[in-house]
């Protein structure tokens, strides 16, 4: 199955465990190739499908917690009364 460009209209985060048996590396990739900027694809080696946080809780927050950081909006401050 060949996939096609993923416009999502957002930034998008793949993050995933090359130990796996559920999302393959291979098709991890795939899926990355088909998305288009701003992405990142992040390969936790030795995670599998569930454990990236407590794989390695370091690592997990020196990378999602950026990438939300630059992606996410800031809520608008609340208008004064």
């Amino acid at each position: 199955m060949k996939l096609r460009h993923l416009l999502l209209g957002a930034p998008v985060l793949i993050a995933s465990g090359n130990d796996d048996v559920h999302t393959t590396w291979a098709e991890t990739r795939r899926i990355y190739e088909a998305a288009v900027q701003p992405k990142f694809l992040w390969e936790v080696k030795g995670a599998a499908h569930v454990d990236l946080y407590a794989h390695d809780r370091q690592a997990y927050a020196a990378t999602i917690l950026p990438f939300l950081a630059a992606h996410l909006r800031r809520a608008p401050a609340p208008a004064s009364l």
